[in-house]
């Protein structure tokens, strides 16, 4: 039998879901947050902050930025290199890093990566075409993260045992 619940975040969001379980509830929720506008452009853009390609812009030291003053500057340890070496050297972090993410699901790395090289060989820097299954993952990755709403709570309403006000305007 279906029941009632709220799906609500510290970020605001308050959305009633109708579902059999706490999990399916949350799986309905992530569903329709796919089309959302902050999810699409957090996980489109091949940008180095504030995306969800910043966990692959990185090696085993850390972000290849300087991520204490916010701004996109290198680190020591690629400023001295050439750029062929640089590139290549990010190239190799970028991938490596994205085959391990999706390790359990190297459809979704191999996607990744082909979005990310014509982002980058048509200068969009963003991903114009993936797939319906990608989406729901990374969409996942990302409400779960909180990137989009902060701390996600699902309280299942129950109507028969607790007193509920309706407030209208």
């Amino acid at each position: 039998m279906s029941k009632i619940y709220a799906v609500s975040s510290e970020e605001g969001l308050a959305v009633v879901v109708n579902a059999d379980s706490k999990e399916e509830a949350r799986e309905i929720f992530i569903r329709n947050q796919v089309d959302n506008e902050f999810v699409q452009e957090y996980v489109s853009s091949f940008v180095m902050i504030d995306s969800f390609f910043e966990r692959f812009y990185r090696d085993e030291i850390g972000p290849l930025y300087n991520s204490e003053s916010g701004l996109f500057e290198e680190v020591d340890r690629i400023r001295e290199m050439t750029s062929e070496e640089k590139e290549a050297y990010m190239l190799s972090c970028i991938e490596k890093n994205v085959k391990e993410y999706w390790e359990d699901k190297p459809e979704f790395a191999k996607e990744y990566l082909e979005q990310f090289h014509e982002g980058n060989r048509t200068e969009t820097y963003c991903a114009t075409n993936f797939s319906e299954a990608f989406w729901l993952a990374a969409s996942k990755e990302v409400i779960d993260e909180g990137r989009c709403y902060g701390d996600i709570e699902i309280v299942e309403i129950d109507f028969e045992n607790t007193n509920y006000h309706l407030i209208n305007d």
